[in-house]
């Protein structure tokens, strides 16, 4: 999978997605921004991250988060589902849940998964945090999330 560092900018500033689909994300200060194959990686000097992926194809949320569910089962050893709900994502309707479990490196570690569907294209957000530094990641994972948006379509 190719990857490209993105330069560095100011502090808070936001990410768009040059081809298409196009999306916003915020980039906290502190973070950085690498493009990835279907999307943007997003880490911290903390070891957390948050990936935004875009694929070309849609399905029910629930049957999206139970594929990438069942992926994380395979990545974590000891994982747990903490459990899953509605919820706004880029200002559609959108599906969450939660989980942890031990890395390759056995720290512990919980995220978050949000997805939405919008215009034949899936996205996703998938944030990690060792549970230990948590408390330090929380708000900027919850930043990143609250600043996704999908770009007009109607534009291209």
């Amino acid at each position: 999978m190719a990857t490209n560092a993105i330069p560095k900018a100011p502090s808070g500033w936001i990410y768009r997605e040059s081809s298409y689909p196009q999306f916003n994300v915020l980039v906290p200060d502190g973070w950085t921004a690498t493009k990835i194959e279907l999307g943007i990686d997003l880490t911290n000097d903390k070891s957390a991250s948050a990936s935004v992926l875009v694929q070309g194809k849609t399905a029910e949320l629930t049957l999206i988060l139970t594929k990438i569910r069942n992926g994380l089962e395979h990545q974590l050893r000891g994982f747990e589902w903490l459990g899953s709900g509605r919820v706004p994502f880029g200002g559609l309707n959108g599906a969450y849940g939660a989980y942890s479990g031990l890395s390759n490196t056995d720290t512990k570690v919980v995220g978050r998964v949000v997805v939405m569907t919008h215009d034949q294209h899936t996205y996703s957000l998938i944030t990690t945090v060792p549970a230990e530094t948590y408390g330090q990641s929380k708000d900027d994972m919850e930043r990143i999330e609250a600043s996704f948006s999908v770009v007009s379509t109607s534009l291209r």
